[in-house]
């Protein structure tokens, strides 16, 4: 038990000091070349009021993304109060931007458990809303690729990543479609196991399969889908807001390559809010469209200034409001009050 204690503990270790270098390194090479005169112009010029609107559409984004994930766990028949909800999803984007790795998914499955929600249900909801979040990025990059005329060597990995989610989509098609006989065999198989592993298998593979069963109708997934569409779309208009405010004329299109990229980019372990590969993402994706770096870094500070910093310190807020701490060793976990 210590031997795989201590290799956890490794293992964690070393995705921050990576996360940390490499969010070190990439914050260096961006800003070694840019003038701090020069950024501070563009910065002080920024329209105060454009800025304000882009938070608020970032509060109706999460707000969004809140109600969506309450119709996903009332589908199972769990009920959950709206504002909680909201709290969680705040508290969950919290732990991303902390910590060098996209725990804060995992952190809101947690997080409802103590509400009494059972685990399977409250991760199985955040795999539907992962499934549909794919498939509205799968659309957004079918729609850049015909629209906007990207590098040919840019072109051909949307491409591959386009086709990894389309697999992934058909997949789980064919899946929900055939489910009842895939989930006999691997029931079956699961039974073989002998002792407590077994019936627990058994146990939480039953429970995912019923909370499938709940989400297989045809009204409430697009419903769902029209929803993720309209939180997906307030970030574009988050974007778009930000570059207005720094007065760079660019089209819409530009705001959906911005939310695409950034989105992935967040998978990227870094420092604590993201700082440095945020930044060099931002100057990479506005080089696409001929803007110098001074005014692309720019770009990235008040768009985490935004986005990031304030949700960030409301999710502090949420955590000390409902009695939980961040801890080094469990990510996260409940004050002993």
């Amino acid at each position: 038990m210590w031997n795989n204690l201590y290799k956890r503990d490794i293992f964690r270790y070393v995705q921050i000091l990576f996360g940390v270098a490499f969010g070190c390194i990439s914050f260096y090479l961006v800003f070694q070349s840019i003038s701090l005169t020069d950024l501070w112009y563009v910065l002080k010029v920024a329209n105060i009021l454009l800025a304000s609107l882009a938070f608020g559409t970032v509060l109706i984004s999460s707000l969004l993304k809140s109600y969506r994930w309450k119709i996903i766990l009332r589908c199972s028949g769990v009920r959950s109060r709206f504002f909680k909800l909201f709290q969680y999803i705040l508290i969950g984007h919290t732990v991303n931007a902390i910590y060098p790795a996209r725990f804060g998914e995992i952190s809101r499955a947690l997080y409802l458990r103590k509400e009494g929600v059972p685990f399977v249900s409250s991760l199985m909801s955040i795999v539907i809303e992962k499934f549909l979040d794919f498939n509205v990025f799968g659309v957004f990059i079918a729609v850049l690729l015909i629209i906007f005329p990207f590098p040919t060597w840019l072109s051909h990995r949307m491409l591959t990543l386009l086709g990894v989610l389309l697999f992934v989509f058909i997949l789980v098609i064919l899946l929900s479609i055939n489910i009842n006989r895939f989930a006999e065999k691997i029931h079956k198989y699961l039974q073989r196991k002998s002792g407590k592993i077994g019936k627990w298998l058994v146990s939480y593979f039953d429970q995912m399969i019923s909370y499938i069963h709940y989400i297989d109708d045809t009204k409430v997934m697009i419903r769902l889908l029209v929803i993720s569409f309209a939180a997906w779309f307030m970030a574009i208009i988050t974007n778009y807001l930000v570059l207005t405010a720094l007065s760079l004329d660019l089209p819409l299109e530009t705001a959906f390559v911005l939310l695409v990229f950034l989105q992935f980019g967040y998978l990227i372990p870094t420092l604590p809010g993201k700082i440095g590969a945020f930044e060099a993402m931002c100057v990479f994706v506005l080089s696409l469209f001929d803007i110098p770096q001074v005014e692309s870094f720019a770009y990235g500070i008040v768009l985490q200034m935004v986005a990031l910093i304030p949700t960030t310190l409301i999710g502090l807020i949420f955590i000390w409001f409902n009695g939980l701490s961040l801890k080094d060793k469990n990510i996260l976990e409940v004050n002993n009050k």
